[in-house]
């Protein structure tokens, strides 16, 4: 019992430190937002439900080292596009990401169009659509 408890633990710790459990959270709530956005227009600000400053995307095949000189930090939850049409969206809250979304917009079930960074204190405009089962949202104004 002693060793099953000890592997536990272990595995609990490895899972904590190797991929951020609130990034991933995040991730699922987003997701789960834009899932039930029924409005024509919205800003980040009214549907992204945990904390963040800036909001950033890139273009395909950034790659980390990059993706960290513009955040202007490292962190393990950032990840690279691996082809075009991916979304990229890294939510960053001073100097932590608080949500790294990676992945094909049929698979994730929306998409968000900006052109490189959004600030929280923007209050960025965005148009909705839905196209084909897929929540996809604009910036308006830019």
């Amino acid at each position: 019992m002693k060793k099953f408890l000890i592997l536990l633990g272990c595995l609990i710790l490895a899972v904590v430190v190797l991929c951020n459990p609130f990034v991933q959270w995040h991730e699922h709530q987003l997701k789960q937002a834009m899932a039930v956005l029924q409005r024509d227009t919205v800003t980040l600000n009214e549907i992204v439900p945990f904390d963040w400053d800036k909001v950033y995307t890139f273009p395909p095949y950034t790659s980390k080292t990059e993706i960290e000189e513009k955040i202007g930090f490292r962190s393990r939850a950032i990840e690279e596009t691996v082809s075009e049409g991916m979304v990229q969206l890294i939510f960053v809250d001073g100097d932590k990401v608080t949500a790294s979304v990676c992945g094909y917009a049929s698979t994730l079930g929306y998409q968000v169009e900006f052109a490189d960074m959004v600030a929280f204190e923007e209050e960025a405009l965005f148009s909705v659509e839905r196209k084909d089962g897929i929540v996809c949202l604009k910036e308006m104004g830019k």
